[in-house]
């Protein structure tokens, strides 16, 4: 295996590893370390087979991943509270950006058009639900990943996608961060604000 291999490897655990983040706490605790070590174990296999083998590991992980997350999300809702339709129609928007601005990050080469709508897509999002902020948090991860997989699909776009260029990405992340805790820090200031003139 390569060195460039071994590093793309090591990037796709770190943002595997990141994703778990939409497990309850409680089973990540109890799951989190054996479920990275599967995801390292099968991306090695996988990458031994090709770049077509590990694109398609790494989609059905990441599909298997949300499916299980949102059902042990629902299993915490309904232990405790009841997942409200306000909760669902804040899950669709969180999706709906996250599918925007995956189309946006394969679209156009210009950094200050995807930093600013990531930014802005995150803010809104955690001051709008600041209990539910991480999720506005790894929206920074879709770049990463539409990236990864356009290079592994080979679709043409608008700047160089090579592996060093996809791991760059994940830069991203780091914007959706602080935009998701200045969000959710400005949505809490504002609820108090608002508890206190009622």
């Amino acid at each position: 295996m390569s060195t460039k291999q071994r590093g793309l490897l090591r990037v796709a655990g770190w943002l595997y590893r990141a994703l778990l983040f939409g497990y309850p706490a409680r089973f990540r605790r109890t799951w989190g370390r054996e479920l990275a070590e599967t995801f390292r174990d099968g991306s090695r296999d996988a990458a031994r087979q090709g770049g077509a083998a590990l694109a398609r590991f790494w989609l059905r992980t990441v599909e298997d991943l949300v499916q299980s997350a949102v059902a042990e999300r629902w299993v915490q809702h309904k232990g405790g509270l009841a997942m409200t339709r306000q909760s669902m129609t804040y899950g669709a928007f969180v999706a709906a950006g996250a599918l925007v601005f995956g189309w946006l990050c394969l679209h156009t080469d210009e950094t200050g058009i995807l930093a600013g709508s990531l930014m802005l897509l995150a803010f809104v999002l955690a001051f709008a639900r600041p209990r539910h902020a991480w999720l506005a948090a790894g929206l920074g991860l879709v770049a990463p990943l539409a990236q990864a997989l356009a290079h592994l699909a080979g679709w043409r776009v608008p700047y160089p996608n090579d592996w060093p260029q996809v791991a760059g990405a994940a830069v991203a992340v780091v914007f959706s961060i602080v935009a998701a805790l200045g969000g959710a820090l400005c949505g809490w200031a504002f609820a108090q604000m608002r508890r206190t003139m009622a």
